[in-house]
């Protein structure tokens, strides 16, 4: 059983609620996601993120995301509880403390390289203008043909040193490999070494970029607040998971 985590005072009353009460306030959504921003950074150096790398034999092949996965009643008490519960079922991060919201850029610079996702999916749509900085987008499900799923996405605190490379533990079934991306490696579209990085939409590709403004924009503030985790220091080169 994870510990309990806490909640900073940016986190909106409605992600407190039960996944079937955000829903039902929003009817325009059929299902819900919830997603978890992970960061870490050094004295002098770039920030990071951590991503994931979905399984060959999973939808999106080889694509890279945030930790997170759909959430419902059944598992989860809260929408927050299901940010935690995703990130510790893809990562092994115990979330600490749930720190803002994550939209999407209305405006951001072209992606670096095509999507190919096919006809069925609609590009995700901007935040919806609620509180929790909604995102909606469609997808094409074989039982229920064309599905609006809401995605939520959290910056999260953790228990762990980030210092460990060996902390971030995936599932296998679901990724097959883990890194931490600076801001200027998402815009790009490119690891430092030049391999591709190649993301599951362009919208959340865009939800990353508002991450990491809003994580430079807050970074020195929740610091003061919250003590230095959120700026825990690390050495070496940023680990692939390779």
């Amino acid at each position: 059983m994870d510990e309990p985590y806490t909640v900073s005072d940016a986190i909106p009353a409605c992600l407190k609620g039960r996944p079937s009460e955000f829903l039902s306030s929003r009817p325009h959504l059929q299902r819900l996601m919830a997603a978890a921003m992970v960061f870490r950074a050094r004295q002098g150096a770039a920030a990071q993120t951590l991503l994931l790398r979905r399984a060959p034999s999973d939808s999106y092949p080889l694509r890279w995301e945030v930790p997170g996965g759909s959430t419902s009643d059944r598992k989860d008490g809260s929408v927050l509880d299901g940010v935690r519960r995703e990130l510790r079922e893809e990562t092994g991060l115990a979330a600490r403390r749930m720190l803002y919201t994550v939209g999407m850029l209305e405006e951001a610079p072209p992606m670096p390289t095509p999507t190919d996702l096919g006809a069925e999916e609609e590009e995700a749509r901007n935040d919806e203008g609620d509180d929790a900085r909604t995102v909606s987008f469609w997808e094409f499900d074989q039982r229920h043909g064309m599905v609006r799923w809401g995605k939520v996405t959290v910056v999260v605190d953790v228990d762990e040193d980030l210092g460990d490379g060996s902390v971030v533990r995936l599932d296998e079934r679901e990724h097959d490999r883990w890194a931490w991306a600076t801001r200027a490696e998402v815009e790009a579209g490119r690891w430092a070494d030049g391999e591709e990085i190649r993301f599951v939409t362009e919208g959340s590709w865009r939800s990353i970029l508002e991450g990491f403004r809003l994580y430079a924009e807050k970074a020195d503030k929740e610091r003061e607040v919250d003590g230095p985790r959120l700026m825990a220091k690390f050495g070496g080169k940023a680990n692939k998971g390779l």
